[in-house]
């Protein structure tokens, strides 16, 4: 009987996991559809969102053109995207768009094979800048970026897993 009660309470807290668990996230309304689509490129969201993302209250299309997208979710109900209040976007970048590493990316292996760049949160400057993951898909540049701990990968590989293309 103890065996059993260790088992579930060790699934219980390997599900409890922030990265494992997925976050509510505001449905994308008919008009960020839309605008999503003037993107240069197919448009990758993640959904569900990692709960260590946090709790998502808005949605905001900041970008889309022939260039491609940038999108931003942020915990404030009426946030249009802004960096101040965003803390968590996901770009697309036509070509001739292409990955530059900088001498502190880190390269990474994604599960499907994909070959991608961290970039740690970077505090060096007058500002942070967000920790990203870079990766190229069928010609085109994407970016997920999260206002994390510096050396977290953890929560932008979550999201990653869970890209999908919008329509």
């Amino acid at each position: 009987m103890r065996r059993i009660v260790l088992c579930l309470a060790a699934i219980a807290a390997m599900l409890a996991r922030p990265e494992c668990a997925p976050a509510s996230s505001p449905a994308i309304d008919s008009s960020a559809r839309t605008a999503l689509r003037a993107s240069g490129v197919p448009v990758l969201l993640p959904s569900p969102l990692p709960r260590a993302i946090g709790t998502i209250r808005s949605f905001a299309v900041v970008n889309a053109g022939r260039g491609g997208y940038y999108v931003g979710y942020s915990p404030l109900a009426h946030c249009a995207g802004a960096l101040a209040c965003a803390f968590f976007h996901v770009a697309g970048f036509a070509a001739p768009a292409r990955l530059e590493p900088l001498a502190h990316d880190r390269p990474v292996l994604l599960f499907d094979g994909t070959h991608a760049v961290f970039r740690a949160k970077d505090c060096s400057g007058s500002s942070c800048t967000e920790a990203s993951l870079l990766f190229e898909r069928r010609g085109s540049l994407y970016e997920i970026d999260a206002k994390v701990p510096a050396g977290d990968l953890t929560v932008l590989v979550s999201a990653y897993r869970t890209l999908h293309v919008v329509r």
